[in-house]
C-alpha cells in the first residue's frame, strides 16, 4: 500500500479520480451546489446540474468518470 504522502503528489491526482467513493461524492456536493445556485440566481436549477455533469464528465474535464462508478 504507498504512502498517504506519496499519494500527494501532483503526479498521482490522476488516480484520485479513479476512486468511487471521491466520484460519487463530488458528482453529488457539485450537483448540490448547483441546484443552489440555481435558486439563487432564480434559474431552473437542472439547467445548471447539467451544465456541471457535461462540464466534469468524460467529454470535458474527465473528472468524474462513470466506468468508476460501475
Amino acid at each position: 500500500m504507498p504512502d498517504w504522502f506519496e499519494l500527494l503528489h501532483l503526479e498521482h491526482v490522476d488516480a484520485w479520480f479513479d476512486a468511487p467513493a471521491l466520484a460519487l461524492a463530488l458528482a453529488l456536493t457539485v450537483g448540490m451546489a448547483a441546484l443552489v445556485l440555481g435558486s439563487a440566481l432564480r434559474l431552473p436549477g437542472i439547467l445548471l446540474a447539467l451544465a456541471a455533469g457535461v462540464a466534469l464528465g468524460p467529454d470535458f474535464a474527465n473528472v468524474i468518470r462513470p466506468a468508476v462508478l460501475g
